[in-house]
């Protein structure tokens, strides 16, 4: 099997002389403060020197790393190409077990309940008996003794390392509903998560004039550099 591997070394001549290059000009183009429009003009060059090196970088940088994604989503495909015909497989014969094993649950639990019938039945006429015979109190005996069914009334399989197992989850199918019961402290508020993103769009669309019960409007100003 022929393998193409993409690894990034970072002894190479290529990456050394990018992160010097990068050591350099952070250590020489530091700033302390800006404290006059001299200060600030020089600095407003600086982020634009910054924003093209990282051009230059990303420019230089970004196709092996898209050649190393796209090796990475080769070998995924091939993996799930491999596997998904297992698993399909895997699925049609569990749906197949898992019919028998509901009707067999269903089998064992009638059996069951017939062996406690016969059971109680039997009890029932020894009790009888008994009173019949003047033996009362083994007649009670009888009747508070707990009924048992004996595994061999039961008709069990062999499962072979096979087994069902129940999992449960929740459906929300009616949003109204759920949240009036929060209110009421029905249920806890864990129930709900607030939408982030349809929060931060009204946050954007509204902007001053945003305002919603429960909700602070964050406001954040950041410096932008254009080339």
């Amino acid at each position: 099997m022929s393998e193409q591997i993409l690894v990034v070394d970072r002894k190479s001549e290529d990456i050394q002389k990018a992160q010097k290059y990068v050591e350099t000009f952070v250590d020489t183009n530091t700033i302390q403060v800006v404290t006059d429009q001299t200060g600030y003009n020089e600095a407003n060059e600086i982020l634009k020197m910054i924003k093209l090196r990282i051009k230059q970088i990303k420019e230089r940088f970004e196709p092996p790393k898209k050649r190393a994604k796209q090796v990475y989503d080769d070998w995924n495909q091939l993996l799930k190409d491999l596997i998904e015909p297992f698993q399909k497989l895997e699925d049609d014969i569990k749906g197949k077990m898992k019919q028998f094993l509901i009707e067999q649950q269903e089998r064992e639990r009638k059996a069951r309940e017939e062996a406690l019938k016969k059971e109680e039945e039997k009890r029932l006429r020894d009790a009888k008996a008994l009173e019949e015979a003047g033996q009362q109190k083994k007649a009670d005996e009888i009747l508070d003794k707990r009924i048992t069914v004996s595994k061999k009334d039961i008709p069990e399989m062999n499962k072979g390392g096979t087994y069902t197992v129940t999992t449960y989850s929740a459906e929300v199918t009616d949003l109204i509903q759920l949240v009036n019961a929060i209110c009421r402290n029905e249920v806890s508020i864990e129930c709900v998560l607030p939408n982030q993103p349809y929060l931060n769009q009204l946050a954007r669309q509204k902007r001053d004039s945003f305002k919603i019960p429960g909700v602070k409007l964050d406001i954040k100003t950041d410096v932008r550099t254009r080339l």
